[in-house]
């Protein structure tokens, strides 16, 4: 991630660091494997609790809370993790969970990986370095997942036999940490979201990147709360970063350029179409739609990889957001038009490939049960069109630094930069950007994150926010888009 973020470097605002002592983390447990397994957790001198024989059902996970050190000095904490199966697999694993609290630094090391067992997703070592505050003074805490039987991804007859690089362009769907990065760790915070991830665990971009390492490089340029059109007229909204600004980042972003044995993904619209308000003329749906796909085409068209992947849209309308909007019917039709022109698109080029995600959700929605034994989830279906988050959104009003946020962001916006050469920070009409509303999928980040309550079964819903999937979802997502590119499990 470091090369991206020198790849925006012009594009992101400073924010000062600071650095306290005070290492803060969570821990996920999952089973992966078939059959039930125990997992023994051993704290060390962190102040994290002692886990005996902790029972996991197949593909069952839980998140066992804080692991900490909150001493002033620098410290270190070693945590033993380990797990075993109660069956005739005799499936076993342990590794080292090496917890450092720095006064510049916060250090989380796993090593020493024995047997089948995962971090992040990856059969290896594991490093991450954070600081312990955001600068609002509020906790980073990253959350790190811990599995028994590790995804061993088989690639040499799927559609990336002879792929060395994969882009992936979109939004909070598929953002593992840029927009994380550009804020300096303040959305999404980190907790409720899992290391700057829009979900309170991996997203489907951040596993397949895990799971391919070594063998594939992955460049993500999705930026959470990216739109396609900059300033769509039928909204409100103007967050400025784009599918454009996403393009540019990619266009100097010079380990990118290293091969022309390229797969482009494209993933994103979804935050062009949620605001649009229950008021729009109906009729003007289908230009909206063919204004968002055209762009995208465009881009497909200038990035010239030797495969593209367009991932069309699930039923927006069945988002918690949509329902509470009132806008249905709209977000129905333009799912629908939008799919329908992209997969028109893809009909045309060889070498673009469409992924309709209606199978999918539409089991989810119509067949729950079904949608658990096919993707080894445990999804609620009385939950599936609730949040996990039960909160209101007019607490987004009491939000009193929206002015900095979007002026820090609007003057390191390089399209804007194209259309004014002589925008200035000073010079920003600040009663404009008070008329500037949030994109839906940055909205419920901030309010999960400072307002209401959060479930403590998100393992039961499909939206951990108004907008967002939870984990569960997304490992259903990754499982069904590697299906689709012939990977074997």
């Amino acid at each position: 991630m470091r090369s991206l973020y020198s790849a925006f470097v012009g594009f992101s605002f400073i924010l000062p660091t600071i650095c306290l002592a005070d290492a803060r983390s969570e821990i996920i447990l999952e089973n992966n494997c078939s059959t039930p397994v125990e997992f023994n957790v051993h704290p060390g001198n962190s102040s994290g609790a002692t886990i005996i024989n902790k029972k996991l059902e197949p593909f069952e996970y839980i998140n066992i809370g804080d692991y900490t050190n909150d001493k002033k000095i620098k410290y270190i904490s070693t945590i033993n993790i380990g797990f075993h199966s109660l069956d005739y697999t005799n499936d076993s694993g342990s590794l080292q969970y090496i917890l450092t609290n720095g006064f510049t630094a916060n250090y989380a090391d796993f090593k020493n990986l024995n047997g089948n067992i995962a971090i992040e997703h990856q059969n290896g070592d594991y490093s991450h370095e954070w600081h312990s505050y955001t600068t609002t003074l509020k906790y980073k805490i990253p959350i790190f997942t811990v599995s028994a039987c590790n995804t061993q991804l088989e690639i040499r007859s799927s559609k990336l036999k002879d792929v060395e690089r994969i882009l992936i362009f979109g939004d909070s769907l598929s953002d593992y940490g840029n927009l994380y990065g550009y804020t300096k760790g303040i959305i999404p915070k980190s907790t409720p979201y899992n290391k700057g991830m829009f979900s309170n665990g991996t997203v489907w971009s951040d596993i397949l990147k895990n799971s391919l390492k070594d063998r594939i490089k992955i460049s993500n340029y999705a930026v959470g709360g990216a739109t396609v059109v900059f300033e769509p007229p039928w909204t409100d909204i103007g967050l400025p970063y784009t599918l454009g600004t996403e393009l540019s980042a990619y266009s100097v972003d010079k380990g990118a350029h290293d091969t022309d044995k390229t797969l482009a993904i494209f993933f994103i619209g979804a935050n062009d179409y949620l605001t649009i308000g229950i008021s729009q003329d109906p009729s003007t749906i289908t230009d909206i739609a063919k204004q968002v796909t055209d762009k995208i085409k465009s881009a497909v068209q200038s990035v010239k990889a030797s495969k593209t992947l367009i991932i069309g849209l699930p039923d927006l309308s069945l988002t918690p957001e949509s329902i509470e909007i009132g806008n249905q019917t709209l977000l129905k039709e333009a799912s629908k038009l939008h799919n329908e022109y992209l997969k028109q698109f893809a009909n045309t080029d060889d070498n673009v490939d469409f992924l309709s995600l209606d199978e999918m959700f539409n089991m989810l929605i119509n067949d729950t049960d079904k949608f658990n034994q096919v993707y080894n989830t445990s999804l609620s279906p009385e939950k599936i069109h609730k949040s996990c988050w039960t909160g209101s959104y007019f607490a987004l009003n009491q939000l009193s630094d929206k002015k900095d946020f979007y002026k820090n962001l609007l003057i390191s916006n390089p399209e804007i930069e194209v259309n004014d050469r002589q925008l200035q920070l000073s010079n920003i009409d600040l009663n404009v950007i008070d008329k500037i509303a949030l994109t839906p999928d940055i909205t419920s980040a901030i309010l999960a994150a400072e307002t209401g309550t959060l479930c403590s079964n998100p393992q039961e819903f499909a939206f951990f926010d108004k907008v967002h999937p939870t984990y569960q979802v997304h490992k259903a997502l990754f499982k069904y888009i590697t299906n689709y590119l012939g990977i074997i499990s």
